[in-house]
């Protein structure tokens, strides 16, 4: 769901390639993960990409959520999973992982913890869903 309660789906980002990034407020590795999501998404690499940053804290944390949101000047879109749908849809072990979509809503790759949004098997992932 959106932060203001609205139902999502992943059903809903299908028509162009999205890159889902899940993280939890008391996740250590996760703070890395946001600070490189949000650079990466503001670089050219990002072009036709949509990002989705998805909360899996189960209690109503909505403060410290706000806080990693402020603190990593997040403007991706922000999703909150309440009910462990993602661990359940991507067979996510922890948190974070990093799931890439092609357009048709099919994963392309998923890569469990923290990564290096610039590593060569991440781009060439990407490339090959934002390619022309």
């Amino acid at each position: 769901e959106l932060r203001t309660g609205e139902a999502v789906s992943i059903e809903s980002l299908r028509g162009e390639p999205a890159l889902l990034v899940s993280w939890a407020t008391w996740c250590r590795e996760c703070d890395e993960e946001l600070a490189g999501l949000q650079e990466f998404a503001e670089s050219d690499r990002a072009h036709g990409l949509q990002i989705v940053a998805i909360n899996l804290d189960a209690a109503s944390v909505e403060d410290e959520i706000d806080a990693k949101i402020e603190r990593h000047g997040l403007t991706v879109e922000l999703w909150r999973d309440k009910r462990n749908r993602f661990k359940r849809e991507f067979a996510a072990l922890g948190v974070p992982t990093t799931v890439l979509l092609d357009a048709a809503g099919d994963v392309v790759a998923t890569f469990p913890g923290a990564i290096d949004f610039d590593q060569d098997n991440v781009l060439a992932a990407i490339d090959e869903v934002t390619a022309p």
